[in-house]
């Protein structure tokens, strides 16, 4: 058995960042799912029928969860940052540290919106989708890298013997979980159990064993406690104020065109850049009102109006329903005969 494993105090900075962030991702996680509740539902993603994570960086306070993926995943730099610190080199430690690291490029390549394909079930068809695609990959796979890494480091210690069982355990279970996951794709909520009790639960009480000679004042777990909490509630503010913003990148193919007394009304079915059938849309123009749009998406619908087309214009947004209820926003069109290429920003409160 080895009896002189060191552990060395880290910076108390770097001590603070690592101790917040896994509570403070588990406090905005929440207070984003609850005041979603109800878009989520019309959304077709309930928060207890699956795991809308990715889904929450779409529709009211988008941005907040994007913040969320990115305040995480330096949290979890600072993290790795004290492993660094804290145990002598070996390459167990390597491997833990770049374990780690892995998580937080996992969870920073997170924070890249994922499309709306995904809400779905169905693969990114944009550059971003990609980058948040692979984040999510990362967050999966990094878990019994970590649990291996934490168990070598730490089994010849009499002191860490306790810690080295528990993450020999996480590392047995989590691996043919994220077999499983990976396989079966399950559409239910057990993937937020399974973050929360075999990564979130393990690298906050890491990162607070760790933490703790740095941390050891009454006052300065106090003040972290308080700044988790101030922090969450601040960010769940401004975004509830500010609202968020969806972009769309729709194809309409017209299917009708029937010339009126006064004008024209025309529309098709609308495809998603995969080519999947998402909805259909209707445009009526009238010489004496202008030209008045409805999308029926999956989920919603958008109404919007112009004043006259061309080969590129914009349309105003002007409402909508079901996950779309007071949207706002624009919508950038490219026409050609037959075909229409929409880029929609909508902006949901």
């Amino acid at each position: 058995m080895q009896h002189d494993l060191v552990v060395r105090t880290p910076s108390r900075r770097l001590a603070r960042a690592a101790v917040v962030g896994p509570a403070l991702f588990t406090l905005l996680l929440a207070l984003i799912d609850a005041s979603k509740f109800a878009w989520l539902r019309d959304a077709g993603q309930g928060v207890f029928r699956h795991s809308p994570m990715s889904v929450n960086s779409h529709g009211p306070h988008g941005w907040l969860m994007i913040v969320n993926f990115i305040l995480f995943g330096l949290s979890t730099i600072a993290l790795a940052a004290i492993v660094r610190q804290a145990f002598p080199r070996s390459r167990a430690r390597a491997c833990a540290v770049g374990s780690i690291g892995a998580l937080a490029a996992g969870l920073l390549l997170a924070g890249f919106r994922c499309d709306t394909e995904l809400f779905g079930k169905k693969p990114p068809t944009t550059w971003n989708g990609d980058l948040h695609f692979l984040g999510f990959g990362l967050m999966l796979s990094t878990q019994p890298f970590i649990a291996l890494s934490f168990w070598r480091l730490l089994r010849r210690s009499d002191a860490w013997q306790e810690w080295a069982r528990a993450f020999s355990v996480a590392a047995a279970i989590g691996i043919p979980i994220y077999v499983l996951f990976a396989f079966t794709q399950p559409s239910w909520s057990w993937w937020y159990a399974w973050f929360g009790v075999f990564q979130l639960v393990p690298l906050q009480a890491l990162a607070l064993r760790l933490a703790a000679p740095a941390l050891a004042r009454h006052r300065t777990v106090r003040s972290a406690v308080v700044a988790t909490i101030v922090l969450g509630l601040g960010l769940a503010s401004v975004s509830v104020a500010l609202g968020g913003t969806t972009t769309l990148r729709l194809v309409e193919h017209e299917t009708f065109d029937h010339k009126l007394s006064d004008g024209e009304s025309f529309g098709g079915l609308v495809y998603d850049l995969n080519r999947h059938k998402v909805g259909h849309d209707r445009i009526t123009c009238r010489a004496s009102t202008g030209c008045h749009v409805t999308e029926w998406l999956q989920g919603g619908s958008l109404f919007g109006s112009f004043a006259h087309g061309g080969p590129r214009f914009s349309v105003r947004i002007t409402g909508g329903t079901g996950i779309y209820a007071g949207a706002r926003g624009t919508v950038t069109v490219a026409a050609t005969p037959g075909t229409n290429h929409y880029t929609a920003h909508v902006v949901l409160r």
